[in-house]
């Protein structure tokens, strides 16, 4: 009975000594040596503890309960002695039940050391710590640790798994997103679905703010598909700074993204490594009304006048106009399809001059979408 209360009163004693140094924290003093008896942890909240033995582990785990990404931090706690540091720590990351493959890790830890960020749908994880241990350096690692998981909730970060065409992220059009390979051999795969036919493009960079450009190394590769996987509709290889891709006409439907490393080798991917990446859409009726008619030339001939434009890939067709003044009067002379990039137009009055403009329009059920006027060009018949 003395002993019990003896235990109490000391237990007492140093929760007093943490209350009153202001210390808010977990601290573990009872046993977590395997993943059964792990240890909950609160994310974005400090964790002490340490390590009693050469051969120690201690297992801790934490919920992630919505979408986001979250890393795991580890470092001597500040009243920790250097000496007692000795080789230091590591640790693993592991999702629940899956113990046989950790998805991250970190090794030689003698200083606050983060972790790559980790972006796995809402589960439990787990964590073990172990010492760092050398052949020539084993020492009990005596310091105490802190322990923490930051976590950020976000819907525009990919969610692990989605290495396979059929488990591709959904995402929006118009909107960045993010994402990261966790291993070397991880792929990333995002869906995207619009409505409308229209234009589209992909621009893809290394995120400034989360990843480190020296290790980069040999940057991603992406590629765009429909549901016809093995053909890409766009693609490039060795990303490493920011990558705009062309412009691509697809019909409204769903498509397909697939991110993976450039290289096979640690010397040669990205892991870890933060990337950012957008669709870029726009439907033909939008895209059409800022295009404007790019007349290259008007070249007269006897009571004649001939008149040549650049295309607009998506067109649906030109109308062109025409005046005897520079400002106004102008009426459509004719229409033409999206093959023709000139028209003549005869019958003119001779030594008289004419102005003309040009604009191109799509036509989407039965109705037609206007680009902008060219600006006029003057022509003298001869």
């Amino acid at each position: 009975m003395k002993i019990k209360t003896m235990k109490m009163c000391l237990a007492a004693f140093i929760f007093s000594l943490f209350v009153l140094a202001g210390i808010s924290m977990d601290c573990f003093a009872d046993s977590h040596s395997d993943a059964k008896n792990a240890k909950e942890i609160t994310i974005n909240k400090i964790a002490t503890d340490t390590l009693e033995s050469p051969d120690a582990q201690h297992w801790y785990k934490f919920k992630i309960t919505e979408p986001g990404y979250f890393r795991v931090c580890l470092g001597p706690n500040a009243k920790a002695a250097p000496e007692d540091i000795q080789s230091g720590w590591r640790f693993y990351v592991y999702k629940n039940g899956s113990f046989n493959e950790e998805i991250s890790l970190k090794d030689n830890i003698i200083a606050y050391e983060k972790s790559q960020y980790i972006a796995f749908s809402p589960d439990t994880y787990y964590i073990k710590v172990i010492n760092e241990r050398t052949e020539s350096y084993n020492a009990t690692n005596n310091a105490p640790f802190d322990l923490k998981v930051e976590f950020t909730k976000s819907n525009k970060w990919e969610q692990e798994s989605n290495d396979s065409f059929e488990n591709a992220n959904a995402i929006s059009v118009n909107s960045v997103c993010y994402g990261s390979l966790y291993r070397n051999e991880d792929e990333d795969w995002f869906k995207y679905t619009v409505t409308e036919d229209g234009i589209h493009s992909f621009s893809m960079a290394p995120d400034a703010q989360m990843s480190d450009p020296d290790s980069i190394n040999d940057g991603w590769d992406y590629a765009v598909y429909s549901s016809i996987r093995n053909i890409a509709i766009n693609s490039k290889t060795k990303v490493i700074k920011l990558n705009d891709s062309k412009k691509y006409l697809l019909k409204k439907g769903t498509y397909y993204i697939r991110i993976k490393a450039n290289g096979s080798f640690d010397n040669q991917n990205p892991k870890g490594q933060v990337y950012n990446f957008k669709v870029n859409f726009e439907p033909y009726k939008q895209a059409i009304a800022r295009e404007t008619v790019n007349v290259s030339k008007v070249k007269a001939a006897k009571k004649k006048a001939t008149i040549k434009w650049k295309k607009i890939s998506y067109a649906s067709g030109y109308e062109i106009y025409r005046s005897t003044k520079a400002k106004k009067g102008f009426k459509k002379v004719a229409t033409v399809s999206s093959k023709k990039t000139s028209y003549v137009n005869k019958k003119l009055k001779s030594k008289k001059t004419y102005y003309y403009k040009v604009r191109a329009y799509k036509k989407i059920k039965g109705k037609k979408y206007y680009s902008n006027f060219s600006p006029v060009k003057k022509v003298k018949v001869k």
